[in-house]
């Protein structure tokens, strides 16, 4: 698993948030906290960007962003900043209104990336629209070909070079994760998603929906995948299995604990922890092949979504969309940690959850960073125990808005070191919760 944590993000500019907005992170759980319309799924969908590598949300939006992602050997430091000309009729556009094809003249982005670490050399690419310059401690490279920021993966493409030659100090920072770091939303979209359905309103953070392509063998070449995306990467393996299978399908015996394949069960252990916490008897994934041809000595499996079966206690074969809302829910959050390896992005992910649930949903999160928005006190009564009124204050994102002149601005912000060490004494004095030590200092 990815070590890489996102440390700090400063915003000069990113819609109506108050300009010059800094926020350090905690290394596990962040909780954003605030009122209805603070803009705390605002923020989650800008992380979901930033830990991605993936702009493309923000192609039509004007922004000034620095960030920062460190991992045990190195750290990235990024500038970021996408601004237009508008067209003469719209010139009278305020700086942080959103551009569209129909009042944006032309975007011209630049970012600039330095990788550093101990005893390691420092690596710098600046892009724009024209070109990519990469220097090696100060060494100029040959000059790349434009990547565009709008693009997923971009420092894969600017920092192709140094990613090649220092591969074991930096590939991770650079690549993060292979696939989009999606926000778990408050609903189910990550639940269509995964079945093969568009989410009912998709956007910046928006889970994709399910695609995996597998080359499987021909003889006695071995299968591997080729493209996948919102999908466990191990469950390529299983494909081929699960398709060959009478009913297409692999099923998971909770009695035995064991799968009818001789595949290893862990591509499949998010089916057996979201089962066991349902408390079902037995549970089943089906690949939806949309088609398999053969090129050379393989067979390409194109897959869109998997279909999930569960057998309850009394026998009863239970489809996924005859599920509960809160079991789709359970469903869709372990399926969306085995496609999510570094981060876990949540909005409200107590909707829906049995009380009991909570804490095999906080467990489940294990050494990934985490940034949850919520509005229930089960899950802030449900977090891991803080150590120091330092951690407290870089765990917790205070979401408010203000007015400014004419205008309403989000204002996000860590707590004060006062308002940590207040939260942090009546903690440790361990009568209250947390969620009424928040309310009785004003801070939720």
């Amino acid at each position: 698993m990815s070590t890489v944590k996102l440390k700090r993000l400063k915003i000069h500019q990113y819609r109506n948030v108050k300009p010059g907005t800094e926020l350090h992170f905690d290394d596990g759980v962040n909780l954003v906290l605030g009122q209805n319309g603070s803009g705390k799924t605002t923020l989650l969908n800008l992380i979901s960007a930033i830990v991605s590598h993936d702009f493309s949300g923000l192609k039509n939006e004007t922004f000034n962003l620095e960030y920062e992602l460190r991992s045990e050997q190195c750290t990235a430091q990024v500038q970021i900043t996408n601004r237009a000309s508008p067209d003469p009729a719209t010139e009278n556009l305020r700086p942080d209104d959103t551009l569209t094809p129909g009042n944006a003249h032309h975007l011209d982005y630049q970012y600039r990336v330095l990788l550093s670490g101990r005893s390691l050399p420092n690596v710098e690419a600046i892009g724009t629209p024209s070109r990519t310059a990469v220097n090696i401690d100060d060494t100029p490279h040959p000059d790349r070909p434009p990547a565009s920021p709008f693009a997923p993966g971009f420092l894969i493409d600017a920092l192709a070079d140094a990613a090649t030659q220092l591969a074991t100090h930096y590939r991770a920072i650079i690549t993060l994760h292979s696939g989009t770091v999606a926000r778990f939303d408050e609903s189910l979209d990550c639940f269509l998603a995964m079945t093969g359905r568009s989410p009912v309103l998709s956007g910046i953070g928006s889970p994709p929906v399910t695609k995996l392509r597998v080359r499987g063998p021909l003889g006695d070449i071995p299968p591997r995948y080729a493209f996948f995306e919102f999908s466990p990467l191990g469950l390529a393996q299983l494909v081929i299995t699960a398709y060959e299978n009478p009913a297409g399908e692999l099923r998971l015996d909770l009695a035995s604990d064991e799968i009818d394949s001789p595949s290893s069960a862990d591509p499949i252990a998010f089916l057996r922890n979201a089962a066991q916490t349902m408390g079902m008897s037995a549970a089943a994934f089906k690949p939806e092949v949309r088609s398999v041809t053969e090129t050379g000595h393989r067979k390409n499996y194109e897959i869109t979504g998997f279909s999930f079966t569960f057998t309850s206690p009394g026998n009863a074969t239970i489809h996924h969309d005859r599920l509960s809302y809160g079991q789709k829910r359970l469903l869709a959050y372990f399926y969306y940690l085995a496609a999510t390896s570094a981060f876990v992005i949540a909005d409200e992910l107590v909707n829906g959850l049995h009380h009991r649930w909570i804490k095999a949903c906080r467990d489940a999160i294990g050494e990934r960073q985490a940034f949850l928005a919520t509005q229930n006190p089960l899950l802030l009564d449900n977090l891991p125990g803080f150590t120091s009124a330092e951690q407290v204050q870089s765990t917790f994102i205070l979401c408010s808005t203000e007015r400014e002149n004419d205008r309403e601005r989000m204002v996000w912000r860590n707590m004060t070191a006062e308002e940590a060490k207040n939260f942090f004494r009546d903690y440790q004095v361990g009568i209250s919760h947390v969620n009424d030590i928040l309310r009785s200092w004003g801070l939720w």
